[in-house]
């Protein structure tokens, strides 16, 4: 019996134009700079993006992280979402009158499909590699985190196979993207922000459709851009979850005293028993003192006590930290 290949569940469509799609407030050199990187349509496996030096588009010569998109890439990474033999894609070329000329370049894309995890063996495992998606956030999305603190951060939500996941703060969506990745195929996302909120977090509403590109095919995505303070926010976030118990919440918006233990008292109640709440900036850089609006330390001083929690900080001799805790409900 030939064997089997299908298409890698770690497929995605990246699809925005940075100039002429809407950009983030105040970001907008950040966003030019991202235009000049990448193409505004690319195909990309999540495990196998890591950085601008090694960004390629179609090479026969070399390592190959994207593939541009076109119309007969799209073809067969749909043609295989059902596994089939590796040259079944020829006779379904033939049988659908597919110009003679492409049949000439389709065993080169078929092997660089292969190549790059795009295509894989029926059954192969594919478990995900939390170091392997911050790279992915980090150069396609952005995200205000450090890798040594967020991918075993990562690793430990995984663990849970979360099927309802809350995140308050988004920004640029590198942590929405890297929270997709490792919930359940099936998982409902809630992300809460406020555009051009303070510290220049929050996104356009234009975003949403850009953040559902990183999802799973059958994983739900609700954005919600308003205060996540207002007790209208917290009823439509209970409500879009179907009363459905949080498994992974994730506080990252207001970061001043009020502001990050509002939010924990509005959605913790959420979380079911085995659930977790995840806290970013926990710690401040060596010798700094934290402003007002930057509280989250003396919080989380206060919430870990008399509770099963871990922390994850950067052990770096310079000082530089900010730190992400797990509180384990």
């Amino acid at each position: 019996m030939a064997e089997l290949w299908r298409t890698s569940k770690w497929v995605r469509l990246h699809d925005w134009d940075w100039i002429a799609g809407p950009l983030i407030p105040g970001q907008e050199e950040w966003s030019s700079k991202r235009a000049t990187l990448v193409p505004s349509k690319f195909y990309y496996h999540v495990l196998r993006v890591s950085d601008v030096t090694q960004l390629r588009l179609e090479s026969f010569d070399g390592p190959v992280r994207v593939l541009p998109h076109d119309g007969v890439y799209e073809h067969i990474l749909r043609l295989y979402t059902t596994p089939r033999p590796f040259g079944a894609i020829l006779h379904d070329f033939r049988s659908n009158d597919y110009p003679s000329d492409e049949w000439a370049t389709l065993t080169n894309r078929m092997r660089l499909l292969r190549d790059t995890g795009m295509l894989v063996r029926d059954g192969d495992e594919e478990p995900p590699d939390c170091h392997a998606v911050f790279k992915a956030a980090l150069f396609l999305f952005g995200i205000w985190q450090l890798e040594e603190e967020f991918a075993p951060a990562l690793e430990a939500v995984a663990e849970l196979q979360p099927r309802a996941v809350v995140e308050i703060g988004t920004g640029w969506g590198g942590s929405l993207f890297s929270l997709a990745q490792v919930a359940d195929p099936t998982a409902h996302l809630v992300s809460v922000d406020i555009p051009g909120g303070i510290g220049g977090g929050g996104y356009t509403r234009a975003y949403a459709p850009r953040f559902r590109q990183f999802c799973f095919p059958d994983q739900q995505l609700t954005c919600v851009l308003d205060d996540s303070t207002r007790p209208e926010v917290v009823a439509h976030v209970r409500e879009s979850l179907a009363d459905r118990p949080v498994d992974v919440l994730f506080l990252d918006g207001a970061h001043s005293y009020a502001g990050v233990s509002a939010d924990f008292d509005n959605y913790a109640p959420m979380v079911r028993p085995g659930g977790c709440v995840l806290f970013h900036d926990i710690a401040h850089p060596e010798g700094e003192e934290p402003s007002e609006l930057m509280q989250v330390t003396r919080f989380w001083d206060e919430v870990k006590a008399g509770h099963d929690y871990e922390e994850f900080v950067r052990d770096d001799p310079d000082g530089y930290r900010i730190g992400v805790g797990l509180l384990r409900v």
